[in-house]
Protein backbone atom coordinates (compact mmCIF):
# COMPACT_ATOMS: atom_id res chain seq x y z
CA UNK A 1 0.00 0.00 0.00
CA UNK A 2 1.48 3.22 -0.90
CA UNK A 3 1.00 6.37 1.63
CA UNK A 4 -0.71 9.10 -0.07
CA UNK A 5 -0.71 13.14 1.19
CA UNK A 6 -2.90 15.91 0.29
CA UNK A 7 -0.98 18.22 -2.00
CA UNK A 8 -0.19 21.59 -0.85
CA UNK A 9 -1.73 24.62 -2.28
CA UNK A 10 0.80 26.97 -3.42
CA UNK A 11 0.02 30.43 -2.39
CA UNK A 12 0.14 33.49 -5.69
CA UNK A 13 3.56 34.70 -4.39
CA UNK A 14 6.50 35.06 -6.14
CA UNK A 15 9.65 33.01 -4.99
CA UNK A 16 13.00 34.29 -4.93
CA UNK A 17 15.99 32.05 -4.92
CA UNK A 18 19.15 33.40 -4.22
CA UNK A 19 22.47 32.06 -4.16
CA UNK A 20 23.73 29.93 -0.82
CA UNK A 21 25.47 31.19 2.04
CA UNK A 22 27.61 29.62 4.71
CA UNK A 23 25.35 29.32 7.16
CA UNK A 24 22.29 27.81 4.83
CA UNK A 25 23.52 23.97 5.21
CA UNK A 26 23.05 24.48 9.49
CA UNK A 27 19.59 26.01 9.15
CA UNK A 28 18.64 23.44 6.39
CA UNK A 29 19.78 20.52 8.70
CA UNK A 30 17.36 22.18 11.64
CA UNK A 31 14.06 22.18 9.28
CA UNK A 32 14.48 18.89 8.39
CA UNK A 33 14.75 17.36 12.09
CA UNK A 34 12.11 19.63 12.75
CA UNK A 35 9.90 18.02 9.97
CA UNK A 36 11.82 14.39 10.69
CA UNK A 37 10.86 14.64 14.23
CA UNK A 38 7.34 15.69 13.43
CA UNK A 39 6.47 13.06 11.43
CA UNK A 40 8.22 9.64 13.25
CA UNK A 41 8.56 10.77 16.90
CA UNK A 42 5.46 8.76 18.63
CA UNK A 43 5.24 6.06 15.85
CA UNK A 44 8.50 4.58 15.66
CA UNK A 45 10.49 2.95 18.91
CA UNK A 46 12.64 5.12 21.00
CA UNK A 47 16.17 3.10 20.34
CA UNK A 48 15.55 3.88 16.56
CA UNK A 49 15.32 7.31 17.81
CA UNK A 50 18.39 7.32 20.09
CA UNK A 51 20.20 5.14 17.18
CA UNK A 52 19.35 8.18 14.41
CA UNK A 53 20.56 11.03 16.74
CA UNK A 54 23.62 9.07 17.24
CA UNK A 55 24.44 8.50 13.76
CA UNK A 56 23.64 12.56 13.07
CA UNK A 57 25.46 13.54 15.78
CA UNK A 58 22.65 14.93 17.42
CA UNK A 59 22.51 13.36 20.64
Amino acid sequence: MVATYPRMSIPDHAVTLRPGRPDDPQVIAEIWQHGWNDRHLGYIPDDLVAARMQESGRN
